[in-house]
């Protein structure tokens, strides 16, 4: 997530999309989810988290995404692609 918020700073382009794939467990301190936010607003991008498995931590990955899927595994995700 540091990265692709890096990559999005340094980008002269505006309203990316973000496709965030994870197990669920989403360690971040909030200040990265402070930071990640303004940048959001600012740069105008969009976030879809795509929560794989049944430990999720819902709440955490709310704070940044635009929309939030669970699923059991990558293959029951599908909801995904229709968004």
């Amino acid at each position: 997530m540091k990265k692709t918020l890096s990559l999005i700073n340094e980008s002269r382009f505006k309203q990316a999309d973000i496709v965030f794939v994870a197990d669920g467990q989403a360690n971040l301190p909030p200040e990265f989810i402070e930071e990640f936010r303004r940048t959001k607003d600012k740069k105008k991008f969009e976030c879809l988290s795509v929560l794989i498995g049944g430990e999720t931590d819902f709440q955490t990955v709310q704070k940044l995404s635009d929309w939030v899927i669970s699923a059991d595994d990558f293959m029951t995700a599908d909801e995904a692609f229709d968004i």
